[in-house]
Parts: C-alpha cells; structure tokens; sequence
C-alpha cells in the first residue's frame, strides 16, 4: 500500500467535486439507492450523538431542503426510537421543494408522530435558548455550497452560534467551503462534525479547524475504485501505515551519510540543531562543513558531528572558493546535502551556494537561507530535491504569494509539477507536495515551526531520515519527519527545539 493510499480512509481528503463524484457514481452506475446511503449516515450519526448526548435527551434540528436535511431527518428517526429522545423539526425555508429523499424521510418522522412519538415538525423560528434543549443538528447545506449564505440561513446560523447547545454539524457545518476551509459568509461553530463517507480537505485550512469540533467519519459503502481524493491527512495514525524502506548497515557510512552547509557568524545555533537532530534521526555519519573561523563554536558541542573545516582561519561564512573542497567530500562519501540552515544572505555565501547547487549530484534538501540561492542555480538538476519554505521563503525566494491556505497549496503543486521537486510548504497547516503530484496536510496545530529553531531540527530530520532511507525515499522522510517532530513535543507545555532531538 502506497503511502498516498493509506488504508484508514480517515486519512484521505477529498474535495467537494471527488465527494459529489463519488456519491453520485455510487448511485448511477455501481447501483446503490441514494436513500440507501442516507438511511446509512443518518443511522450512524445518531450512533454517534447518542454516544455524546446519552439517552432520553431533546434534540433541536435546524434543516434545510436538501440531502443534508434528509440527513438529519434519519438520524432523529433513529434516536426517537433507540435512544428515547425527542426532537423538534424546524424547517428553516419551508416543507416544499424538499429533495426527493429528504421529503421520504420527513414523511417517516411525521408517521412516527402519528404514532405517538414525541416529535414536532416546525416551520417557525425556534427559541434555541430554551431550557428543553440538550442539543442542536446543523441540517441546513452541506457540501454543495459555494456562494454566500442568505437570509434566513444566516440567521438560523447565528441563532445556533449564540445558543449554549452541544451542535453536531451533518457532513459539513453551514457555511463551511468544503476544499479550501473559508467561511461563505456565515458559519456554523460546530463542536462535532459527522462526515459522511470522506473526510474532507476544508476541515483542515482556512477557519475549518475552528469551525469543525471533534471529527467522525461515518464511512459509507462506496466501492473503493470509486474512491479518489485530493491530499492524505499527516497525523499519528498514518504513522502506522509508513513502509520501512531502511537498509540494514555494515558500518556508519553504509547506514547513511548526511552533507550539512550551515551555518555562519552569529548563526551557528542553526547548523548545531540541524546536525543534531539528523544524528538523531538515525544518519551513520553527520558531516558539518564549517569555514574555519567559527569552526571551534562546534569542537566542544557537536562530539558525534564530524566536522570539516573549509577556506581560511579567519572566514566566517561560506566563499565561492569553499565549494570545491566540499564536493569533494560529497562525492566520497554519497549522501544528502542539506544546505541552508544559519547560512546568512552575504552575497558570496548566495554565490558560492549556487556553484555548489549547479554541480552537486546527491539528492538536496534546501532549507531557510539556502532558499535565496534557489534563482541563481540555473545550471541545477533540482528534480527530486525537497524544498523547506516558511511563507515569506516561499514568497520572497520562490515567488509563490498566496492569500489563503487553498491557493498557497495550489501554487506548490504547480512548483512541484514544473521543478520536479518535493516541496515542504511550512505554515499552520503545513503542506508536502511530491515531486509527482501527491499531496499532504497536516491535521495538528504547527504554529511551533514558526518559533526560531524549529525549521532547523525539522531540516535536518528530514536529512537524516532520507539518509537512512534506501532507495531514497522523500515521501517517507518527510512525512514521518513531520510525525516524529509532533509526537516529540505535542505533551511538553512551552517546547524547545532540542526536545525533538533530545528525544
């Protein structure tokens, strides 16, 4: 199983045209009913409230017209008669025009009362501040939105935003864009959002995570040929679904070499983070080339590092004369290089980065100041180097501005797409695009990558896990990097950047 196909399909994000898609291939030409599917999610959204909210308890839906609204009308069907609990129906824009499957599944509600079940079927404005309330159901639209809400939804939405009631949000909270996490106006603050059948990309940009709550994904009988999505969720459980591509190793420099240029007056703190946290990651050997007038800052505090000394006694940072002496060492003991960390932007540094770039063979993770020489390497084979930018790198050095979330990934994919480099778009979330075109968000909160030191030991995990991956393996490396850096910190309060390689 490919790493971009993980099996929990929790995992793959889908967009709202590939949910849409698959909803309606599954009906037309697989041969699933669609009241199937509905009877499907709304029976598994009630398990899920009946979970949270326990028995006997009084539940509000605010729906709508559509399949969203049919949704919602199943998964009280269900509750009134498993978990005891009454509802009250309010049909924000009227009973008529209602979908053909949302119409049968109000006509159900509406025999159950027949038949003594306590539930109320309402056109008018509901009293969400009632004492008879436990919780409330978002069944107004779903996925299908793409424009500014209107009145009178605008208003129900605000109604339930203001209201002390627990919300679950069926699919998708109103207002919500499904692809890129913006708010279309208004939108509902859920604190728990069912998804039926995928998980979806906007739950993950934008304002989608402050929108959203807990997420569950009510998995639906779509045919897995049908299945296609649009980026993988990076998180802890796909963690358990990496392959395990690392050699066995006869001695350090057949367990995998690590090329770090780094690093430079009054910046030698990034080099040391970014050589440590490579060692850490598992590199056989860590080589740290350092211009011989800081090369004592790294003797006493880098005993595992080898360091190699370049140019003159007292050069401070890197010179086009260097480079020579570098690709040398490279070439003898092949592995990736990882250049950037602390580097500085003098412009010999940026120039004599550049010759190294145009010349070096291995494979290339440019990191922080690197990023400036990225132009100026126009004689480079880049195809298959990972590229580290944090939003300003990204618009000052790969001219890639973007105003949100959605449109900062789609400038990396057609960066990835022209360059044929991995591109590691650091942010909150922060986005890995590979080389061929598969996508990954992370689900947790990265805001940690923008405080000083955390790019660097980010860096160089990078280094040392694709050190140590045989072949080469830039999705793996990247992506358990982005894991491991998480798992290191997400239980410190207040953590440090040697938390991670100190782990």
């Amino acid at each position: 199983m490919s790493i971009y196909s993980p099996e929990n399909l929790f995992l793959r994000l889908t967009t709202r045209e590939q949910s849409r898609s698959l909803d309606e291939q599954t009906i037309q030409a697989f041969g699933l009913s669609g009241s199937l599917l509905m009877e499907i999610a709304g029976m598994k959204a009630a398990e899920y409230i009946r979970d949270q909210t326990g028995d006997n308890k009084h539940g509000v839906f605010i729906c709508g017209k559509g399949n969203n609204a049919g949704d919602a009308f199943v998964a009280a069907r269900y509750l009134l008669e498993r978990a005891s609990h009454s509802a009250d129906i309010r049909l924000v824009s009227g009973d008529a025009n209602l979908s053909p499957d949302a119409a049968k599944n109000l006509e159900l509600l509406r025999k159950l009362k027949e038949n003594g079940a306590e539930v109320t079927i309402s056109t008018k404005t509901p009293d969400l501040s009632s004492a008879t309330y436990h919780y409330g159901v978002d069944g107004m639209i779903g996925t299908g939105l793409t424009s500014d809400l209107r009145s009178p939804l605008t208003a129900r939405v605000s109604d339930l935003n203001q209201s002390r009631l627990t919300i679950f949000a069926m699919d998708i909270p109103t207002g919500l864009h499904c692809d890129s996490g913006r708010i279309l106006g208004s939108c509902v603050k859920a604190d728990h959002t069912l998804t039926f059948g995928t998980n979806k990309t906007g739950f993950y940009m934008g304002r989608g995570p402050e929108m959203t709550g807990s997420l569950f994904l009510a998995d639906l009988p779509f045919p897995k040929y049908l299945r296609e999505h649009k980026a993988v969720l990076i998180g802890n459980d796909l963690s358990e679904e990496l392959p395990d591509h690392t050699a066995a190793a006869a001695h350090k420099y057949e367990k995998g070499t690590v090329h770090i240029v780094a690093g430079s007056a009054g910046m030698t703190g990034a080099a040391m983070m970014a050589a440590k946290s490579a060692w850490a990651a598992g590199a056989g050997a860590v080589f740290l080339y350092a211009p011989k007038g800081i090369l004592q800052v790294y003797e006493i505090s880098l005993p595992q590092i080898i360091k190699v000394p370049v140019g003159e006694p007292d050069d401070t940072h890197f010179k086009p004369f260097h480079v020579s002496d570098i690709l040398a060492k490279i070439s003898d003991k092949k592995g990736p290089v990882l250049a950037g960390p602390g580097l500085g932007n003098a412009d010999e540094t940026r120039t004599g980065l550049a010759e190294l770039l145009n010349q070096v063979e291995s494979p290339v993770i440019l990191d922080a100041d690197g990023l400036a020489a990225w132009q100026q390497s126009s004689s480079a084979k880049p195809s298959g180097w990972i590229l580290t930018p944090h939003p300003g790198e990204l618009k000052n050095y790969l001219n890639i501005s973007s105003a949100d979330d959605f449109s900062r990934l789609s400038g990396i994919q057609k960066l990835a797409d022209s360059s044929g480099c991995h591109i590691l778009s650091k942010g909150s979330p922060t986005f890995y695009v590979s080389a061929d075109g598969a996508a990954f968000i992370t689900g947790y909160d990265t805001s940690i990558f923008a405080r000083a030191g955390f790019g660097d030991v980010l860096a160089g995990t990078i280094a040392g896990k694709l050190a140590v991956s045989k072949p080469y393996d830039a999705d793996r490396s990247v992506v358990s990097a982005l894991i491991d850096t998480h798992k290191a910190i997400q239980h410190i309060p207040d953590a440090e950047p040697k938390d991670i390689y100190d782990r």
